[in-house]
């Protein structure tokens, strides 16, 4: 069985915090696209943090009958075959949210709602 536990005086990495002005930036053309965009982007976050979480709480729960802790869901350390295949749930999902931000849209709003409408006379 993997060691879950991690050490509390492992090395991190770190830089200091260099503020950009990408708060006035326009990407998309339209700052409400760009918005709606970052909002997706936050919750995809969430939803994958909140996924990984349950995967963890789940394989505790089963490997400790029930007896978990906050602090053991924070500690695990997923083996490499859990990363590996994390990894790819992990891009699937945000496959599945970000790939209508790709779609061509080429096609006019409302143009296919009447195609065959004649126009009238006046």
């Amino acid at each position: 069985m993997a060691n879950n536990e991690r050490s509390a005086d492992r090395e991190t990495y770190a830089v200091e915090f260099t503020k950009a002005d990408t708060d006035r930036a326009v990407f998309f053309g339209d700052p409400a696209i760009d918005n709606l965009f970052t909002a997706v982007t936050v919750l995809g976050a969430e939803v994958w943090a909140l996924r990984r979480r349950a995967k963890i709480t789940e394989k505790l729960l089963e490997e400790k009958q029930g007896a978990v802790t906050i602090e053991m869901i924070q500690k695990y350390v997923p083996t490499a075959e859990e990363n590996a295949a994390w990894a790819l749930e992990r891009n699937e999902l945000v496959a599945s949210i970000f790939s209508s931000f790709a779609r061509q849209a080429d096609v006019p709003y409302a143009s296919s709602l009447t195609p065959n409408t004649p126009e009238k006379s006046p």
